[in-house]
């Protein structure tokens, strides 16, 4: 599923819940910094979005026929660390 262009909906992958059968994951997902909230697959997070698929690190999402691939974000390390 590499080489799909990331999602630039504004949305937050914040954590996932793998599953057998995949149809059955679940993702937890925030837009922009709002709360998060918990969607399968099927299910719109934003707008025309629409989950297509759940896996361990990513979710694809279909965009009006485009599909996205959702990323967890990039760690921030503080200067502290």
């Amino acid at each position: 599923m590499g080489g799909l262009p990331a999602s630039s909906l504004g949305l937050v992958l914040k954590g996932v819940l793998a599953a057998y059968p995949p149809s059955a994951s679940t993702a937890l997902i925030a837009v922009g910094e709002g709360p998060a909230a918990i969607y399968g697959v099927g299910q719109s997070p934003v707008g025309n979005a629409v989950i297509e698929a759940i896996e361990i690190d990513h979710v694809i999402l279909n965009v009006g026929g485009t599909r996205e691939r959702l990323d967890f974000p990039a760690p921030v390390l503080s200067p502290d660390a």
